[in-house]
Formats: C-alpha cells, structure tokens, sequence
C-alpha cells in the first residue's frame, strides 16, 4: 500500500478518517485537538474505496494533495503535533479498522459524503463503532469545541455488568479535560405499572433502590482512583437513550461501552444507535 510516513512511533496514534467532506471536517478538528491534548501522534488516514492499487477512475493525488493541506493545517496550530498521512484502498470501514488496531482510538464523523468515492460515513461510523478493538468517537458534523464550554463528561453505566472499561476511560477523559464526570444508569421501569400496577408496584420499588445502590457499587472504586474528579450519579427511570441525551446536552463528550459477549458477533444495542444517530457532541464507544 503506498504509505508516506515512516514507522509509527512506540506511542499509539489516534487514527481519523479523512474524506474531504465539510461533514467530515469537525472529526478532524476532534482528533487534532485530542492528539495535541494526549500528547499522542496523529495518523491522517484516507481510503479510495476501490481494491487494489490505483486507476486512472481513481487518482491517488487529490487525496494525498488533501492529506496534505489537513498535516500542514494541524501542524501550525499545533507546532508539537507528530502528523502522519496514508492512503489506503478498498472497503473503507475495513481499511479504518486495519489502521486502529495499533491505535489508541479512532475518530470518523458521523456522516460524510466521501470525495474519494461512496459515502464514508454513516454505515461507516457505526461499522467501525460496532467492530473496533479500540475506542472509536464519532463527531457530528456540527461540532465545534470552541464554540461549547462545556466542562462535563457523561457516561452510560450498566451495574449488572461486570466490565468497568467504559468507566474507566470516563474518568480518564474527565481528568485529563479538567471536566467533572456524570454517570448515568437508567432504565424504562414504567412499563411495567402501565401493564400491572399492583403486582409491579413492589418490584418497581425495588428496581428505584437496588439500581441506585448498585451504581454507587460500580462508581466508587474509580471515584477513589481519580480523587480529582467531581462525580453526579443520574440513576433515572426513563428510556436509556433519552437520559444520556438529555444529560449529553451539557457535555463535551458522551461515552458508551460496547458488550461483546461471547460466541456473538460484536455490534452496537438499539440504545447505542439512537445515541449515535441522535447526540449533539462527540460520542466515544468503547469495547469490553
């Protein structure tokens, strides 16, 4: 594959799609800014969704002339900044994920109209979400950091299970960001009153305590480990989706953790879709 970079440096890189779409942009701002805040290199990344090597339906030199506009740009904003370019081709989705399994995370936009070829986004954003070994952020095209001072970090917490990874990369986000973290555990217990209010009134009951105790359970070992933090615990009973929506409206970044259990195929829950389709800030899936 034609490549003009030298080997990745020993520190993993946060990868970007590339595709030269406004839609695509604010991604890019994202993952330049996350690169300069982690202090990791950026990999600039862009796929011509043709297999094999190039053809004249498919001039590589607009995408590396773009590659090279995007490096240039990251680097006299941020003079530290380490910005390497590829340029990959074949199944876009597939060619992302080939280059974040060295990564530290991935960052795609939630929807783009590729200018290299089909869109590079939107299947894509949740392909590479539902499939990463690595944490992937889709940014919504109308993002823009500076425009939001926004100072929390809100997390989806499911107390039943028993994987804290999600968590943990909260808190870490959180801390580094200077932003106080909300984590958030809700469930849709009202449809059981709708249905049987006496039988379903105790255990209802139930639910409202035992969930609130169990994400207390879940939150204090990590609240311990990042003392710096300020922590809210939400334990509401409404629809998922729409408590972390809702919560998400003052964040800077929304995380969810992706259960990939075993003997089934990874992919992403219907309240992780309705995030991803719906949230007006960045949103960091992160597997188990």
């Amino acid at each position: 594959m034609p490549e003009r970079i030298r080997d990745l440096p020993r520190r993993r890189p946060i990868v970007v799609g590339v595709d030269g779409s406004r839609n695509n942009q604010a991604a890019v701002r994202y993952a330049v800014e996350d690169a300069s805040g982690t202090r990791r290199p950026l990999l600039l990344v862009a796929v011509l969704d043709v297999p094999g090597a190039p053809s004249p339906a498919r001039d590589p030199e607009p995408a590396w002339t773009l590659l090279t506009h995007v490096a240039r740009k990251a680097t006299r904003q941020h003079p530290e900044l380490r910005v390497r370019s590829t340029l990959e081709f074949g199944n876009v989705p597939s060619r992302l994920l080939d280059r974040t399994r060295r990564a530290d995370r991935l960052v795609v936009g939630r929807r783009g109209l590729g200018t290299f070829g089909r869109p590079i986004l939107g299947s894509t954003s949740t392909d590479v979400a539902a499939r990463s070994d690595r944490p992937v952020v889709i940014v919504p095209a109308a993002w823009r950091h500076a425009d939001h001072g926004r100072q929390t970090v809100v997390v989806g917490v499911d107390p039943a299970r028993h994987d804290d990874t999600a968590l943990r990369f909260a808190f870490a986000e959180a801390a580094r960001r200077g932003a106080s973290l909300v984590a958030v555990h809700a469930i849709d217990a009202e449809t059981r009153l709708v249905w049987d209010p006496l039988q379903a009134a105790p255990a209802h009951r139930s639910t409202l305590t035992i969930g609130a105790r169990r994400l207390e359970d879940v939150v204090a070992p990590l609240q311990s480990a990042f003392a710096s933090v300020p922590v809210t615990l939400c334990d509401e009973r409404v629809d998922p989706a729409t408590a972390l929506l809702r919560r998400a409206r003052a964040a800077q970044l929304l995380v969810l953790g992706r259960e990939d259990r075993e003997h089934f195929a990874p992919g992403l829950g219907s309240t992780s879709r309705q995030v991803l389709h719906y949230a007006e800030v960045p949103v960091a899936v992160v597997p188990g």
